[in-house]
């Protein structure tokens, strides 16, 4: 971490009106002789619990027992670490950040003085922006936000409009901002066909895109109803302020809109509208703009809150997204993180989701969001199919495989083997694979094998055949034997060549045959003699019994 010269943090708290600050975060303080009182930021109530004294410099939340200083203040309110927040109080006082001292990494200057001239930029743009949403040029914007979307306040949200044409360049000029610091914030674009430089955002609705300190680092863009386009959303191209991957969107107004204050669930959705319709209704959902949610993400979404609730759309791509995004978070888990999901209707985002009923459905969708186990063994619980019980498991392993925090393996592992989902030696050794030992791999491989060898017995065999071979069998697992047996015993179960029947055994059923199988096209191929691949199968059910007794 970054460590200031000694006084310097003095410096910064000494050059910050605590009362403005925290009025400025959205706390209504009231003068109470030379103290001010409002009520609490991080809870919702009626009676000020809030105190500021501007002699000391400090504040108490006499509700929630937070207090501390103005860095404090800002670390609370924008989510940020403690560099951040001074380096936010700093650039806010107009200080200049100090050298880091010898032996930290120095940044180059004029790197960041690029930088510092984009940042000014995005600043300029976005009350720019804001400006022309309230002018008669915005009428059509200032419509479609009423009339379609339903916002309530733009501007807490720094919403506007981007005039067509050279306007913002003009502005922008006269304001002392060069071309090249309007690039560098993701506004400006040079075309290739005439050399000249233009708009991004021209003639929409422009969306800024803050940090957690609530500066502007891009923009999104939005048609209006009823203008031509083929492209529904333009972001800005990723610069030196702009990396859409690492980014959230909302981030910075989350906290403040939030129904509880003090976060401690985010709400993960796709779209702009998305968030703001959630937040206006006083939910705490961020955006990932997009549905590529980035392990970056889930690790700024977990900075602000040990749960997040993933809330895609309803649709076919949104649910193969909330799919990656719990591939994404696995390897993220600990022992302090947390996450759900929440299926919404097919075809339905989480803004209009909410606006059909008032936001009772969505209510009632959240307080129904499935934990990410439940997920996982829930795609095994609910495959009914042997084709579908073997995807499910060969998921359910991938998971497994996936995390690297010890007691999540452990603990995922337990409750797939209590739900008697899969075969409990080989979850055991699953998950303690991360122990190096190549001897239970190899156990593990070669009772896979064992059933998947003993699955295409069962698929393949007539019961008639099935029940003439099991004098041949080498010696199996008891289990295995109960089951062949009531596969011999009732032929009902035989569909279609496949094994369509959860056999109740306490320890293993039929859909455990399929733990691994890695023979689904030879088990699916029709075609061959029944006799002869009878016997190539006892064969090798002789030799994988062999082999797992001399593994011991």
């Amino acid at each position: 971490m970054m460590k200031f010269p000694a006084g310097f943090l003095d410096k910064v708290k000494k050059q910050t009106d605590i009362v403005a600050l925290i009025g400025q975060g959205g706390v209504t303080l009231e003068a109470r002789g030379n103290e001010y009182w409002g009520l609490s930021p991080f809870i919702q109530e009626t009676t000020a619990s809030f105190h500021v004294r501007p002699a000391s410099q400090d504040f108490h939340c006499f509700a929630t027992d937070k207090h501390g200083d103005a860095i404090d203040w800002v670390q609370f309110h924008h989510n940020c670490p403690f560099v951040d927040a001074v380096k936010y109080l700093a650039e806010r006082a107009n200080m200049e950040i100090p050298a880091p001292p010898a032996g930290q990494p120095v940044r180059d200057h004029a790197q960041q003085a690029r930088r510092k001239a984009a940042q000014a930029a995005a600043q300029f743009c976005m009350s720019y922006f804001q400006d022309c949403l309230k002018q008669d040029r915005g009428q059509a914007a200032r419509t479609y936000l009423k009339n379609s979307r339903g916002v309530q306040d733009p501007a807490r949200f720094g919403l506007g409009f981007c005039p067509p044409g050279d306007a913002l360049q003009h502005a922008a000029s006269q304001a002392g901002h060069t071309i090249e610091s309007l690039l560098d914030a993701g506004v400006m674009r040079l075309s290739e066909r005439n050399k000249k430089h233009y708009p991004i955002f021209g003639g929409r609705l422009v969306l800024p895109i803050r940090d957690r300190r609530s500066r502007p680092v891009g923009f999104a863009g939005r048609v209006l109803d009823g203008e031509q386009s083929d492209i529904k959303y333009l972001n800005s191209p990723a610069t030196l302020l702009f990396d859409k991957k690492s980014v959230l969107y909302g981030a910075d107004t989350v906290r403040f809109n939030s129904r509880k204050g003090d976060l401690s669930s985010l709400i993960l959705v796709e779209g702009y509208f998305d968030t703001i319709t959630l937040q206006e209704a006083g939910f705490p959902a961020v955006a990932s703009m997009g549905t590529a949610v980035t392990q970056d993400q889930l690790e700024a979404a977990w900075s602000m809150a040990s749960t997040i609730i993933t809330c895609l759309d309803g649709n076919q791509a949104g649910q193969i997204a909330s799919e990656r995004v719990l591939d994404g978070a696995l390897p993220l888990l600990d022992g302090k993180r947390r996450m759900s999901f929440v299926t919404l209707p097919a075809d339905l985002d989480p803004d209009a989701f909410y606006r059909q009923d008032h936001g009772v459905g969505f209510d009632q969708a959240l307080k129904a969001a499935e934990p990410l186990s439940e997920r996982i063994l829930n795609t095994v619980r609910v495959a009914q199919r042997v084709e579908d019980r073997v995807s499910a498991l060969d998921r359910a392993r991938a998971c497994l495989s996936a995390l690297t925090d010890k007691d999540w393996r452990t603990s995922l592992a337990a409750a797939l083997q209590e739900a008697d989902l899969c075969h409990r030696a080989s979850l055991s050794r699953l998950s303690d694979l991360n122990k190096g030992s190549l001897t239970s791999l190899a156990r593990l491989r070669i009772r896979n094998r064992l059933q998947d060898t003993i699955l295409l017995l069962v698929a393949r065999l007539s019961p008639e055949d099935l029940r003439a071979a099991l004098p041949k069998l080498p010696p199996l697992d008891p289990a295995y034997d109960t089951i062949l047996a009531q596969i011999v015993a009732d032929p009902t179960i035989k569909v279609a060549g496949k094994v369509d029947l959860v056999v109740p055994h306490p320890g293993l059923d039929a859909p455990s045959l399929l733990d691994q199988s890695r023979n689904r096209e030879e088990r699916n191929r029709p075609g061959k003699e029944a006799g002869k691949g009878r016997d190539r199968i006892l064969e090798d059910l002789r030799r994988i019994s062999e082999q797992l007794r001399d593994l011991g």
